[in-house]
């Protein structure tokens, strides 16, 4: 009797062991367990234990690991192994010719990852200037100009103040949310930034360090909104608006580095007449000639064509129209690569 049991606990430790190597790729806990198991019930490990509490502790231990063993045993392979007469059979039978379903195709395996980058919440990565920044979307990049608006530029009164102020209301790190109106020709983004319900394009103009764009791009925003927090950045004077005769940020890129005067507005005329009264002497204007201008105006100019952009600004504000197609765009600035 003694005999056979040494070859019964031979076999059920043979068994555990094996069925623990087999569950090393599936479950590695299943695995700890089936092999714990085995070792326990090797006659030899039997033979130091035989004093009679330690039998209890060690079919005790190996109870508790074949508990676990069936906990951790993924539902899958607690099927196979509770049925191997019906998987033996499956087996057997040939298998009779059955529909193929069709693997999707590279497309539509793309269009979940596409999804989740376009609903992905996108974070502050760096601000460039007044009113451009770099947005990450999950592993994309975005380089975002803030649409509507036109902050001075870095090597202008006021450009790096204003880059300062948006570092402050877009942090690096701070996830904001963007209505994109579209791409411009260097590829970016033009978009309004939100912070919760605040956009970030108004408080610019509303804090004085970004002025209104041009009035044709307003259809993008809500042109009242926009036109109001301008008048009254100016009106308080506030930032960019402080400077006595600030130079618009559209004309310093044109070149224009000292700002003309305002006219002084003439006084309202007394009720009494005045004896004298002084002559008002118009200034004139002296129109550009095309005896000024490259000799390309005489056909077709290219911005190629031009040594800056000063000289391809004076021919697209001579040729009324464009008709040298200067201005792609249509923000009244010519040649803006020169």
């Amino acid at each position: 009797m003694q005999s056979l049991g040494k070859i019964a606990l031979w076999i059920l430790s043979v068994f555990f062991i094996l069925i623990g190597l087999a569950f090393l790729t599936t479950s590695v806990s299943a695995a700890l367990m089936a092999l714990l198991i085995g070792v326990i019930l090797l006659p030899p490990m039997v033979g130091y234990v035989n004093y009679p509490p330690f039998k209890i502790i060690r079919w005790a231990i190996a109870g508790l690991a074949f508990v676990l063993f069936v906990a951790f045993v993924p539902p899958s392979e607690t099927e196979n192994l509770a049925q191997p007469d019906q998987i033996q059979q499956q087996s057997q039978i040939s298998p009779t010719p059955t529909e193929e379903t069709p693997s999707p195709s590279p497309t539509q395996k793309a269009n979940p990852t596409n999804q989740a980058t376009i609903t992905e919440t996108p974070f502050v990565n760096r601000i460039k200037d007044g009113d451009t920044l770099e947005l990450r979307r999950g592993d994309e990049l975005l380089t975002v100009r803030l649409v509507c608006i036109d902050a001075p530029e870095s090597n202008q009164p006021f450009g790096e103040q204003s880059a300062n102020r948006l570092g402050q209301l877009l942090q690096v790190g701070q996830a904001v949310r963007i209505e994109q109106k579209g791409r411009d020709r260097y590829n970016r983004v033009l978009a309004e930034v939100f912070v919760d319900s605040q956009s970030i394009n108004l408080t610019m103009v509303r804090e004085g360090y970004a002025a209104v764009a041009y009035r044709n791009y307003l259809d993008n925003c809500d042109r009242g909104q926009y036109l109001q927090a301008e008048e009254t950045a100016k009106s308080g004077q506030l930032a960019f608006w402080s400077q006595e005769n600030p130079i618009l940020p559209w004309d310093w890129r044109r070149g224009v580095r000292v700002a003309e005067p305002p006219l002084t507005q003439p006084p309202p005329e007394s009720p009494l007449p005045s004896p004298v009264q002084p002559t008002q002497v118009q200034p004139t204007q002296v129109q550009p000639t095309q005896a000024n201008l490259p000799a390309c105006v005489n056909s077709d100019c290219n911005c190629s064509d031009f040594s800056s952009q000063a000289e391809a600004q004076r021919v697209l504000e001579t040729f009324p129209g464009d008709p040298h197609g200067l201005d792609r765009d249509n923000d009244n600035i010519a040649c803006e690569s020169l």
